[in-house]
């Protein structure tokens, strides 16, 4: 089951990588389009002195504002250099080893440990503690193990009785 969930993450995340790119690759484009046309305005300015003060400083100011927000953008739609492989195998030991991940964590790190497995909280009520819903994934995979999540034998493939 894991693994299933491991392969379509990868997909999912080649297939966004390169959707990524392809839009960084057309701001890049559109970013070196603007600069052109900035510096057209500051050769017409300058060297043919087709403009005047206002209009050159109006249009120097209006790409140089576009080219800040192509930038912005190019920066703000970058994608991660995330370790998918190293982020699934800490998840797959989260999912099926939740108490030896509790071990290896340091102090800081538990609450939001304890937070992702109990979302809800933990309850302390009469020097009691307890806990609270289990996050969903946690009920899902117990389901599983136990053989009640909607998984039923095929028909006709029943053993043959001695009659």
């Amino acid at each position: 089951m894991l693994a299933l969930f491991a392969e379509i993450v990868r997909d999912v995340w080649k297939d966004r990588k390169a959707l990524v790119l392809q839009q960084q690759n057309l701001l890049a484009e559109r970013c070196e389009d603007l600069q052109r046309r900035k510096d057209r305005v500051v050769d017409a300015f300058l060297h043919e002195g087709k403009l005047d003060e206002a209009t050159y400083q109006e249009q120097l100011a209006r790409f140089t504002s576009e080219i800040d927000a192509v930038r912005a953008q190019i920066i703000s739609n970058s994608v991660e250099n995330l370790d998918v492989d190293g982020a699934l195998e800490f998840a797959e030991r989260f999912l099926t080893n939740p108490d030896g991940c509790w071990d290896q964590l340091s102090p800081g790190r538990r609450l939001a440990f304890q937070d992702a497995v109990y979302p809800g909280g933990l309850r302390y009520k009469d020097d009691v503690l307890g806990t609270g819903e289990c996050s969903p994934i946690f009920k899902y995979l117990g389901e599983i193990e136990a053989g009640k999540h909607g998984v039923a034998s095929p028909t006709g493939l029943e053993p043959v009785s001695p009659a």
